[in-house]
């Protein structure tokens, strides 16, 4: 029986659901010796996980085999097999303290197939939303992807020296290659990883550029790309900040701990926004959205670092007279409760003025013309204003006044 597209989709998906499973299920074994993040912890992995599949799958039977759900329906075959390897190998040490064992092939494959996972996510940015490139030279920049992922998986897979410390105890590589051989295996895979991070970069301007090529619906459906994409690298910035601050992402602190979590769970933004976008549910929202994230997360920022400097200079001048730095909290506390509107009032219109400028005149437009209404009497300058403000806003083909007649 030959498999149809949608059934390899759908054998896909159930593949890394059976990987998840597993992954959760020897997490669950490991755990009282080697402490993770918790039930709650892995199975939003696994959930994050599967919704690349889940969202390919539903592309793929929606859209006619669409290039960007095949994409999706591969993007995390490989953190599926890492996931899964690693469980499988905490597991054997708690089973078998001091050796690997029979786990040596499982801690192989924590160390490789995530490299794989890199190609379907670049690529996505080659060929977003429609499923083809932009050109020639973005096609022959595909092939470098699929070719630096495969030669960083090999690098990866043999290269000697110690596994990713993620894993949760201290192995090196089974099955690496050592000596000359070994040491140019380990240049490949660091080379690899920084040429996988520009290609990255290059998928994004590749993006960039569509989008000022693109038609109107073309450029809403980047938009919702873009703005999960923009949020995910935000929250991995954050991760990689804070895993080169305190040496590793093992060794945070509790005020930090969440940090890895919201990062690796943003993720699932991604899926989520490539269906929106592709099959055109709530499509026009995106702006709204897009605006809503800016002013809000500006006045949070900024009432964050108020209240922070607040802390800090009332505790300063309240300590010759208190111990306590109570009354600067209090203080502070009061002094953000009363900026809150004001400042939210400020950063809206600042963001209409730089990225909805169209609109911010609209409404400066009206206001002005809700101004001139109190004080105007005449009916026919009235009615001209009002047709002036009409065109200005709201750009009709044609606009005119009806105005009916008292009855006599």
């Amino acid at each position: 029986m030959v498999m149809t597209r949608t059934s390899l989709a759908w054998a896909l998906l159930a593949a890394q659901a059976v990987l998840m499973v597993a992954f959760v299920g020897f997490s669950e074994h490991a755990r009282p010796a080697i402490e993770r993040s918790g039930l709650l912890g892995d199975l939003s992995v696994a959930v994050v996980i599967l919704a690349f599949p889940a969202v390919g799958v539903l592309i793929v039977m929606r859209r006619q085999g669409h290039p960007v759900g095949w994409l999706f329906c591969f993007a995390n075959v490989g953190w599926s097999v890492v996931n899964a390897a690693g469980a499988y190998a905490r597991d054997a040490v708690v089973a078998h303290p001091g050796t690997l064992g029979v786990a040596d092939v499982a801690v192989w494959l924590y160390g490789w197939p995530g490299r794989l996972s890199v190609a379907p996510i670049a690529l996505l940015l080659l060929v977003f939303p429609d499923g083809s490139f932009l050109s020639g030279r973005w096609r022959a920049v595909g092939r470098a992807v699929l070719a630096i992922a495969a030669l960083g998986s090999f690098g990866a897979a043999f290269a000697p020296g110690p596994m990713d410390e993620t894993i949760g105890f201290a192995v090196d590589n089974p099955f690496a290659i050592h000596g000359a051989l070994g040491e140019g295996i380990s240049v490949v895979a660091a080379f690899s990883l920084v040429l996988s991070f520009i290609l990255v970069v290059a998928g994004a301007f590749a993006l960039l550029q569509r989008y000022g090529e693109a038609p109107e619906i073309q450029r809403l459906q980047i938009k919702w790309f873009v703005y999960a994409a923009a949020v995910v690298a935000t929250m991995l910035t954050a991760l990689f900040a804070a895993a080169s601050y305190f040496g590793s992402v093992v060794v945070l602190p509790a005020w930090a701990s969440a940090v890895p979590v919201i990062a690796l769970n943003s993720a699932i933004l991604l899926p989520l926004a490539a269906a929106l976008a592709i099959l055109r549910h709530r499509l026009y929202d995106i702006d709204v959205l897009i605006n809503r994230t800016l002013v809000y997360g500006a006045t949070t920022a900024t009432l964050v670092a108020t209240y922070a400097l607040g802390v800090l200079a009332a505790h300063a001048l309240l300590r010759p007279f208190t111990q306590g730095n109570e009354l600067a909290v209090a203080a502070s506390t009061l002094a953000v409760a009363a900026l809150i509107q004001p400042v939210r009032r400020r950063i809206q219109s600042a963001v209409d003025r730089r990225f909805y400028r169209s609109r911010y005149d609209a409404a400066r437009t009206v206001d002005t013309f809700a101004l001139r209404l109190r004080d105007e009497v005449d009916l026919d300058a009235l009615r001209a204003q009002l047709i002036v403000v009409a065109r200005d806003t709201m750009q009709p083909a044609h606009a005119s006044v009806w105005l009916r007649e008292r009855p006599r």
